[in-house]
């Protein structure tokens, strides 16, 4: 057996043998406190390129802020914005990004960051990024990891504080012009009593937002403050060597399985208490994403028509299906998720097209040439119809006009796969974004919802 699979059987026997004896046993509490790693995700820490991440745009404006009270001699235009990490009264930041006037020069961009607070831009540094490299109109300019202050509390009173580590990044995308994005470089760390022993654990917020009490109920909906789309990881180092394995990967804001008992994680606002808390409710599979909320068109909403092209080039008009139930799949050759989805769509085609149901697989955001490759030698065979968006590109910096004409735009896509579940009527049941695997049962539910019977 190849020493990664024997890694991954110790965990998946910990995960089910864990606490067998100890407290969980009798279904009791488990609270530990977790330390404050400033470095952990940073190019110094342990974490480094290990784990996905989620940046977030630090909105700017040309408005200087009250808060400003001394800045230095900008080289171009300033442009100010903040970060804000916790939700007490001295969690915001101040930032400000020198952006070069033409012609562009973008060795003298600067970006000024207030780490004490004070209002004086003069007193943390010269500003200058570490990196630079430059492309002509835009540029990538990295990597800055400031301390910052991150206070919890209440608006009037602070009860806790910390110096909390954050990404700072200025890239450049296509349409957006050149942006400045952070993420967290920091995370929550402890032992956990496991089998006997104690166990590593991390705990790390993808928010970017210093908080820590997140918890998700059983529709994937927060009841606490963040993001749904971003899972809040609670690694645990089952097995003793090191490494975080997908079996040693749980998102800490739903329920998990350990020693034939079901926890639901319970952390401080500020993440130094984490408290295991048994449930009823079902346990999640270990390394398996949380979907992503749909933002799309309402149910009930008549499905806009449109005219697609098949793959002979002729058109193929969506109200030609009136009387069967659709799932209209927006998908792109370059998208692995909607690959790996297709398995799943193929089988449900599959097993109830008997009932009506039909799939309709539509090529979004994608070049023609790509389309018509994948038809000839798909990575996945299927048997279910593929069209193609007769707008259908992919994002340049000079066809957005383009792009604004595609049938993503009025089924309001924002992410792919989408897909939308449409009734015998042509009206919208309800949608998806994002594939979670073979456990995600959403598309499933859907079409039980539409009436089929699964």
């Amino acid at each position: 057996m190849h020493p990664s699979s024997v890694r991954n059987s110790r965990a998946l026997l910990l995960l089910v043998f864990a606490f067998a004896s100890g407290p969980a046993a009798r279904a009791q509490e488990i609270s530990v406190p977790l330390k404050l790693d400033p470095t952990i995700l940073t190019s110094d820490g342990s974490l480094w390129g290990q784990l996905i991440f989620f940046n977030d745009d630090i909105p700017m404006t040309g408005v200087r802020p009250a808060a400003v009270k001394k800045e230095p001699a900008y080289n171009g235009t300033p442009e100010y914005g903040q970060i804000k990490l916790g939700n007490g009264p001295q969690s915001v930041t101040l930032v400000v990004f020198d952006r070069p006037n033409p012609p562009i020069d973008w060795n003298l961009s600067r970006i000024y960051v207030d780490v004490n607070q004070n209002g004086d831009l003069t007193d943390d540094g010269d500003g200058k990024w570490p990196s630079v490299q430059a492309r002509g109109d835009a540029a990538r300019l990295g990597t800055l990891f400031p301390l910052l202050h991150a206070s919890w509390g209440t608006p009037e009173k602070e009860t806790a504080s910390a110096d909390y580590s954050v990404m700072l990044v200025s890239t450049s995308l296509p349409n957006r012009g050149q942006f400045v994005s952070y993420r967290r470089g920091s995370g929550r760390t402890g032992t956990l009593p496991v089998a006997g022993r104690d166990v590593r654990v991390v705990l790390i917020e993808n928010d970017n937002d210093a908080l820590f009490n997140k918890t998700l109920d059983d529709d994937h909906r927060l009841t606490g403050p963040g993001k749904v789309e971003r899972p809040m990881w609670l690694l645990a180092d089952l097995d003793g060597d090191g490494l975080f394995s997908k079996t040693e990967t749980l998102d800490a804001r739903r329920p998990f399985a350990l020693g034939g008992r079901t926890y639901e994680a319970r952390a401080a606002i500020d993440g130094s208490r984490l408290t295991l808390v048994p449930t009823t409710r079902a346990a999640q599979k270990a390394g398996v994403p949380v979907p992503r909320p749909f933002v799309g068109l309402a149910p009930g909403t008549v499905a806009p028509d449109f005219t697609a092209l098949l793959p002979d080039g002729t058109g193929m008009k969506l109200s030609d299906l009136r009387g069967q139930i659709v799932v209209l799949d927006f998908w792109a050759t370059w998208c692995g998720p909607c690959v790996r989805s297709m398995p799943t769509l193929e089988k449900l085609s599959t097993q109830l097209k008997d009932q009506g149901l039909v799939v309709l697989g539509l090529c979004v955001s994608d070049d023609r040439a790509a389309f018509d490759q994948w038809m000839l030698t798909p990575k996945v065979k299927t048997s279910y119809p593929k069209v193609f968006d007769p707008n259908g590109v992919k994002a340049t910096r000079d066809n957005a006009g383009q792009r604004a004409k595609g049938l993503g735009v009025p089924y309001k896509v924002n992410g792919i796969p989408t897909m939308y579940v449409l009734d015998r009527a042509g009206k919208i049941v309800d949608g998806i974004v994002g594939f979670g695997g073979e456990e995600d049962d959403r598309l499933a539910k859907l079409l039980t919802k539409a009436g089929l019977k699964l």
